[in-house]
């Protein structure tokens, strides 16, 4: 075995570590034993703690006042323990989310972040505990709206404690600290292995000398944002709470003291943490509310800038998503008229206010799972939290993921976001001109995809051609699933899917300046369905008002019948999911628009759509019986084949039954071939 210090003990680093890993903790396990061999550090003489802590006091609140604003002296909070204990336990700040704010000490057992480090083993019995900020305040009321001029003072006063601490072991707890400590202090890592693999400890060195070893762990607020009750809530904490347990249990052997070893990973209950009355939460509301006050006198400007971020729709570049039109245009309808009359048989506005109330209510939920402040805008506050180092899109919290996951409009082909390639991924088809930088982080690039999903969706536009499209009547072709044009590669479904009035099979497509937002595709494209029978036109007055293309099957004109010729077919079909049926369960729909085969007995032919109930992507079979059937690949593979060698069908007699035929493609192009003769000697005679 190989001791590095204290009571930790590795496995022989020349069975694990190459020649220059050893080279460099050879040079390393010098300076780490020239720290045993000192007994003291170089403390000041006479150094009063409770001295130094009233001069800090009488420093801070007179930069207050220079600022315009007197700030109570009751929260400034003194650190706990001894400056000789052998552990020093670094927090960023205490806040108002204890029994009584008033009380002016760090240890107190009603804090949530004080009750876990008792639990784990810390105390003031142990370890030195102290704060970066050493005033009451929310941490993001601090992170965001606090001069300078008062930041210094009390980043000043914390490494001035840590200069006196003789603490051989610094835990560092959340990323605020491990932010500032990495600008502040010149650190050295040195990355473990063997059972302690996954830990990197960092060597601290003070004019060329080691002083001490740093360790960086989770906030223990970062714990109380899953249970253990849910399948993602135990691979989190089996994440998560293994590492922060193999962090703490090698900062407590470097330091001497005792961890209670798998605390995090099993023995965390999140539930027994900061409980406050309802006269206790009233307490902490309003002293919130009186820091915002003091706060905004303080840093006019600070404020400023924040209210302006409020006050726009949104704070990412984003590029509109859906087509320029209007929200509130009527659907269109099998009997549309150029008078209009449409049956309100969709509202995309009603749609619309509940998807933007759905985003209101995740921004509430959001704040409640992970007690984020309703000080600041949720994307700042979700900066500022330990969220930030969640690295799986599917261990982020339940509200979120959930909420993304069940928008139409964030699928691609029906499939909703579930890793991280996926979420990045939508984040550049939502911000298509790659203006906008990817967060650093899992959760701030979630929230992103949230925020412009919603701004391209619901922000009020106007178009010119809203008079000539509409959503459907069929709630089940709302949903089309999208390819780009240019690159051929799947993009988000649109939830909003809108249709000619001169012909309600025909999708409107969205035009694009800019690529569809991969960044293989740039230029200009267009956003086209992905199944390739689907009728499709681009959003242009010119072509809406004349009659569109046929783009879902050159065959259709020919093999499918016209509305006139299938005026004595049904009007309507009851057709039921071959996906539901497959699980015994039959799911119905009315296809409006049935098409029909020109044969003597006219067959169905079967539409392709999404189920609502089983999910899946399959035909739709008449429930009757009696009515014969046939599926578009049918229709096609006979057309393709006939294409392929050179025969154009729409240029011949309308032959069904020759066209169906079971026979050599090459008999046939002579029977069409001669067909045609015919009909050509016939008109001439």
């Amino acid at each position: 075995m190989f001791r590095l210090y204290g009571n930790l003990f590795l496995e022989n680093p020349e069975q694990r570590l190459d020649e220059g890993q050893l080279a460099s903790l050879t040079k390393l396990m010098a300076a780490i034993q020239s720290l045993e061999n000192r007994t003291a550090i170089a403390r000041e003489k006479e150094y009063n703690l409770e001295d130094k802590f009233d001069e800090f006091k009488a420093r801070e609140t007179l930069a207050w006042r220079e600022l315009g604003v007197a700030r109570p002296p009751a929260f400034l909070i003194p650190p706990a323990g001894s400056l000789d204990a052998p552990v020093a336990c670094h927090l960023h700040n205490p806040t108002f989310h204890v029994e009584d704010p008033y009380k002016a000490i760090t240890e107190d057992p009603s804090s949530p972040t004080i009750y876990q480090l008792s639990q784990a083993g810390f105390s003031s019995g142990n370890c030195f505990l102290f704060d970066h900020v050493s005033r009451r305040d929310e941490t993001e009321i601090y992170l965001s709206f606090y001069p300078d001029k008062v930041r210094h003072i009390h980043e000043n006063f914390a490494l001035e404690l840590r200069r006196q601490m003789k603490a051989v072991v610094e835990i560092c707890w959340g990323r605020s600290v491990r932010k500032r400590m990495l600008e502040c202090v010149d650190l050295v890592p040195l990355p473990l292995w063997g059972e302690y693999k996954d830990v990197t400890l960092h060597l601290e060195y003070e004019n060329g000398q080691f002083v001490r070893f740093v360790v960086f762990v989770y906030h223990p607020q970062f714990f109380c944002y899953r249970t253990t009750s849910s399948e993602s809530g135990r691979k989190w904490r089996g994440l998560y709470g293994r590492q922060q347990d193999l962090l703490l249990t090698v900062a407590a052997r470097l330091g001497g003291i005792t961890y209670h070893t798998g605390f995090y990973e099993h023995q965390h209950n999140p539930g027994v943490y900061g409980r406050l009355s309802a006269e206790q939460r009233a307490t902490k509301e309003h002293l919130i509310a009186e820091a915002l006050a003091q706060l905004r006198i303080a840093s006019p400007e600070l404020f400023k800038e924040m209210d302006t971020r409020r006050a726009s729709c949104t704070s990412w570049d984003v590029q509109e998503y859906a087509p320029e039109i209007e929200r509130t245009v009527a659907p269109v309808t099998a009997n549309t008229t150029a008078q209009g009359g449409f049956p309100e048989v969709i509202s995309y506005d009603t749609d619309m206010r509940r998807l933007n109330d759905s985003f209101s209510d995740l921004n509430l939920a959001l704040r409640t799972e992970c007690s984020l402040p309703s000080t600041i805008p949720t994307d700042l506050a979700l900066q500022y939290s330990e969220l930030t180092l969640i690295s799986e899109f599917d261990l982020s919290p339940e509200a979120l993921t959930s909420w993304i996951q069940s928008q139409e409009g964030l699928k691609i082909q029906g499939k909703p976001i579930g890793t991280n390639d996926e979420l990045v991924l939508s984040f550049r088809l939502l911000h298509r001109f790659g203006e906008a930088q990817i967060p650093g982080s899992v959760i701030l690039i979630a929230y992103s995809v949230a925020e412009a999903y919603i701004y391209n969706v619901c922000k009020t536009r106007k178009s010119s051609i809203q008079d000539l499209i509409g959503p459907p009547t069929d709630p089940h072709r709302r949903i089309m699933h999208l390819k780009c044009r240019k690159c051929a590669k799947r993009v988000h479904d649109t939830w909003f899917a809108y249709y000619a009035r001169r012909d309600p099979e025909v999708y409107v497509c969205q035009t694009l300046e800019a690529g569809c937002g991969r960044l293989e595709c740039s230029g200009r494209t267009a956003l086209i369905p992905a199944n390739p029978w689907q009728k499709h036109i681009m959003a242009r007055r010119g072509e809406l008002e004349n009659a569109p293309k046929d783009t879902g099957g050159a065959w259709a004109g020919y093999i499918i019948r016209s509305r006139t010729e299938s005026q004595d077919l049904p009007d309507v079909v009851k057709i039921a999911c071959l996906g539901c049926k497959q699980n015994q369960v039959e799911t119905t729909q009315i296809d409006a628009r049935p098409r029909w085969t020109i044969e003597r007995i006219p067959r169905y032919l079967a539409p392709r759509r999404r189920c609502s109930v089983c999910k899946q992507l399959k035909y739709w079979r008449p429930v009757s019986q009696t009515i014969a059937i046939i599926d578009t690949p049918t229709i096609a593979h006979i057309w393709g084949k006939m294409k392929k060698e050179g025969l154009d069908l729409n240029e011949y007699p309308r032959l069904p039954g020759l066209f169906f035929a079971n026979m050599p493609v090459e008999d046939k192009i002579k029977a069409f071939k001669k067909a045609k003769m015919d009909r050509n000697n016939k008109g001439t005679d």
